[in-house]
């Protein structure tokens, strides 16, 4: 009877160590996939939003110059130490180096940032608009116009205004412009540079349109 008895309390615990051991691969597996797949879990995008890695912005651009734009940049400077050459060779070559650095330099250290970020509500940051230094609410904004190159002209040109924001490079021929609505603003609108206007446009319409449900949603998330 207790040699019975000892086998079922002895089965009864090998039982339980498989199921421990099957249980431990269960938590190794579920560990390795969430370490396999960044972001897996609940709580993952509560986590991930105050710790600050979710990025809230939806288009970004820098524009930056096209080679070419470089390489004239680089002969520019050389043509300033062709200058010096004649009177000193050594210091010709030092300034023509040092003349062709600074521009490209100053070409890429310039070229504006443009983004569109829907903030944060839980931080009383709403949608806005940046462009160089520059920004803009996204509440304050209203139609958006796509502009191919040559209508870039036209709005650069004839149908230029002296009162409104450009932030603008003349090897970006593509861009948006769009109105502001803001009647205390005394630019009637913004003339950004976008080698994808269509990916702007969108995104300025995103920002529009959860900038409005911002402002209707009650309670208020400010």
């Amino acid at each position: 009877m207790r040699v019975g008895r000892a086998r079922q309390v002895r089965v009864e615990l090998e039982q339980r160590d498989v199921d421990d051991v099957s249980h431990a691969r269960d938590c190794t597996d579920l560990h390795r996939e969430l370490l396999i797949r960044p972001g897996a879990g609940p709580w993952a995008d509560r986590e991930r939003w105050h710790s600050g890695t979710v990025d809230s912005v939806i288009f970004r651009e820098r524009l930056w110059p096209r080679p070419v734009n470089l390489v004239l940049g680089v002969l520019s400077g050389l043509a300033v130490g062709a200058v010096v050459w004649p009177l000193n060779e050594t210091g010709g070559y030092v300034v023509g180096a040092l003349a062709a650095l600074g521009i490209v330099l100053a070409l890429l250290v310039t070229s504006p940032l443009v983004l569109v970020d829907l903030g944060s509500p839980e931080e009383g940051e709403g949608p806005t608009l940046t462009a160089g230094r520059a920004h803009i609410g996204a509440e304050h904004l209203g139609i958006t116009e796509r502009l191919d190159a040559e209508r870039m002209v036209a709005v650069m040109g004839p149908e230029a205004d002296a009162r409104a924001y450009v932030c603008q490079r003349p090897w970006v021929r593509q861009g948006v412009r769009v109105a502001v609505t803001d009647p205390r603003d005394p630019a009637p609108y913004w003339l950004v540079a976008s080698r994808h206007p269509e990916r702007l446009a969108a995104a300025l319409g995103r920002a529009g349109q959860a900038a409005h449900s911002e402002q209707t949603s009650w309670p208020p998330s400010s």
